[in-house]
């Protein structure tokens, strides 16, 4: 009778930590999903919160840019009006210095260029540079005037070679032609004396036999 309580109890060890195990593991699973479901409502959440800071950050930087624009324009519109009125008021400037300016210089050229004749020294040495120039200018002259002579001379010349040329060309075939046309007039002359004798001889020798025929029969009738 002391053996089967013994058999209970440890029968029922083992079942109980059995049921423990499995209870564990149910528990765990249970945490598992529980954690899985936080963390799938938690990244929906950020998700979802991102894209409406997105949303707003997008419509704040588009009224940022329109009244960016609109300042833009209404600065650059300013802007372009002074910088016309800036280019006007340089071109009226202009306008009136550019005249002022080049008087001025002419006539600092006109007094530099008449200075030098003011001094006895100065205007000797003047005068000497004006005669080396006019003779630099003769000299010049007269070369251009030589090259000119030169150039039409050697046209000239390389004219008249091209017409003595060509009138001996035109001469010798001229004469050729003449002698030519003698040639030929010579032996269509010849041709026809000869044609014209052997007419000649034709004639006489049918005249000779019609004579000796004539006297043929009259000597027959006889």
């Amino acid at each position: 009778m002391a053996a089967t309580p013994q058999s209970s109890n440890g029968s029922s060890r083992p079942r109980s930590a059995a049921t423990r195990r499995r209870a564990t593991a149910a528990r765990r699973r249970t945490t598992a999903r529980k954690t899985t479901t936080s963390r799938s409502t938690t990244t929906a959440r950020s998700a979802t919160a991102r894209t409406a800071s997105a949303r707003r950050s997008a419509a704040a930087r588009r009224r940022a840019a329109t009244r960016a624009s609109a300042n833009g324009g209404t600065s650059v519109a300013n802007g372009s009006v002074e910088g016309i009125a800036a280019q006007v008021a340089g071109f009226a400037e202009s306008a009136v210095l550019v005249p002022v300016g080049a008087a001025l210089e002419l006539g600092d050229r006109l007094v530099g260029a008449l200075r030098p004749w003011t001094a006895p020294d100065t205007a000797e040495k003047e005068l000497k540079k004006v005669q080396r120039d006019v003779r630099r200018f003769e000299r010049r002259g007269s070369t251009a005037r030589n090259r000119l002579v030169r150039q039409v001379r050697t046209r000239r010349n390389r004219v008249t070679r091209v017409l003595r040329k060509r009138r001996t060309q035109v001469t010798r075939l001229v004469r050729g032609q003449r002698r030519q046309a003698e040639r030929t007039v010579r032996q269509r002359t010849r041709q026809a004396r000869v044609q014209v004798k052997r007419q000649q001889r034709q004639v006489s020798k049918t005249l000779q036999q019609q004579t000796r025929q004539t006297r043929d029969r009259v000597q027959q009738y006889v």
